[in-house]
């Protein structure tokens, strides 16, 4: 396995999947094999400089013969070096390509397998529950008497229970960030629809073909549905509309120097005035503006009835593709900003940000001429593939599996395991999610050379090419949960 130093390359158009090193191994036997040839052809024309004939006179010293002869052994063993360093670098990249093909092929073996049993599971669930019903009522005895005992206890007691309750999760938090529990957590979020096509015992072929598996009408956006229709009932998970507004700017902005750079960018700070939207302007003579847009994480996990529009509302109703607050309130800073359909603009978004930059970016509503989402759950986002896309994800990090497999885009995917497969205790819930983790990544990111990762360098290079910076604007987006609220906002 690789351990937490090495960064694991795929995607972007290739099968080959491989680590950092590999590839980079790959690059210095190809840089090799042309050095080789080029040595080559220069000994071959010094070598045509002298006749063979002209040796053959008395007056040569042996000198000239003995190096005459030389050239003609280099000639040979550098052919040889030429021949063995071609098929060292065919076997590195069918060694990539094979792994990529065996990752691939594990990964649906295991995909399938999940789904057949959370569809047998959904098929016997009727005959399940019922011969576990006397168990449940049991638990839910128990359940009440508990709820009941906690209720009889004073408020400090209360408040002591829970906050003894939160140190054991934290301390007992590092399953959380086990490789092994996310790859469980992404065969069940995208099992999730396979259960429900048990239940109303729909043919297993048709749920497979109505799947992401086929033309992806099931799956987990489908699921997130439900999800969000079941809140609604007992009102949470509702969409609102949103209102945002300027926070600052300021005219001491640089252009980012690179994948940690941008990373650095994205507003990390928590607090409920604080902004959530960072939008970079660089003016190019004779050109439109364009503009860097960097968007934050989840800011709380309330599940309605808040006013931060970075909250699990948005998550959901994001990952069912459907219209989300976060998402409006950067489409609100961006008008505010400038921003057009005809303005080139570059994405980055760390976690519910890069979800909120996938979807903006596959929209077409806008000149998007680079993505880059960290930590990022958004898997089931058309992004289209002539939009040059680099995706960071830990793959301790719950947060990306959390909208199941890529399958229908396909980004350069960089993963990295944090904790090389032991994960550690924290003082935070997920902190492989944590952007100053990604940072570290990201930094490792600017130091690999890697033809696809080299690709997507130069197209974000070249979005500055020519450009001066001008402005560095924030924005903070507001729930908006009534009527007169709406209307002091409009005034």
């Amino acid at each position: 396995m690789p351990d937490g130093d090495d960064l694991i390359i795929s995607g972007g158009g290739s099968v080959a999947v491989g680590t950092d090193e590999l590839f980079a191994a790959a690059g210095k036997v190809r840089s090799a094999e042309t050095q080789l040839v080029d040595c080559a052809g220069e000994l071959t024309a010094i070598d045509r400089l002298v006749k063979p004939g002209r040796l053959s006179s008395g007056s040569i010293p042996a000198t000239a013969l003995a190096a005459e002869r030389a050239m003609d052994d280099a000639t040979i063993f550098l052919d040889r070096a030429h021949s063995k360093a071609r098929l060292l670098s065919f076997a590195i990249d069918r060694s990539a390509d094979a792994y990529g093909l065996a990752e691939r092929a594990a990964t649906r073996v295991s995909d399938d397998i999940a789904a057949s049993i959370a569809y047998s599971l959904g098929f016997f669930l009727p005959v399940i529950t019922l011969a576990a019903m006397p168990a449940l009522f049991g638990i839910a005895r128990i359940g009440g008497m508990a709820a009941a005992g906690l209720l009889a206890l004073p408020e400090a007691k209360r408040a002591q229970l829970f906050a003894a309750l939160s140190v054991w999760l934290q301390e007992n938090s590092s399953v959380l960030s086990d490789p092994n529990f996310v790859t469980f957590v992404r065969h069940t979020v995208t099992s999730l629809d396979d259960l429900g096509a048990g239940v109303v015992h729909l043919p297993p072929a048709l749920s497979g073909f109505l799947g992401d598996g086929g033309i992806g009408l099931l799956g987990v956006s489908t699921s997130s549905a439900a999800i969000i229709g079941a809140g609604t009932l007992v009102g949470y998970l509702g969409e609102t509309k949103v209102t945002t507004t300027r926070v600052s700017s300021t005219n001491a902005v640089t252009f980012p120097s690179g994948w940690e750079d941008r990373a650095t960018r994205v507003q990390h700070e928590t607090g409920p005035d604080v902004a959530q939207v960072r939008i970079d302007r660089y003016e190019v003579a004779g050109e439109p503006d364009r503009f860097e847009v960097y968007v934050s994480g989840t800011k709380d996990f309330a599940l309605g009835k808040d006013t931060q529009p970075w909250d699990m509302t948005s998550n959901m109703n994001g990952i069912a593709g459907w219209d989300f607050g976060s998402n409006e309130s950067v489409r609100q800073a961006m008008e505010q900003a400038g921003v057009t359909g005809e303005t080139p603009v570059l994405f980055t978004g760390h976690s519910q940000g890069g979800l909120v930059a996938a979807q903006l970016a596959a929209s077409g509503d806008f000149d998007t001429r680079g993505l880059y989402t960290i930590g990022a759950p958004s898997a089931q986002v058309a992004v289209p593939n002539d939009i040059p896309w680099l995706a960071l994800e830990h793959t301790n990090d719950i947060v990306p599996a959390l909208s199941g497999y890529y399958g229908i885009a396909d980004p350069v995917l960089v993963r990295r395991d944090l904790y090389e497969g032991v994960p550690t205790g924290s003082d935070k819930f997920f902190p492989s999610h944590q952007l100053g983790a990604y940072e570290s990544t990201a930094a490792m990111v600017d130091q690999v050379d890697e033809p696809r990762i080299d690709a997507i360098d130069r197209r974000f290079a070249d979005f500055t090419t020519g450009a001066t910076p001008v402005q560095s604007t924030t924005y903070h987006g507001l729930r908006i949960l009534d009527q007169s609220a709406t209307d002091s906002a409009a005034r």
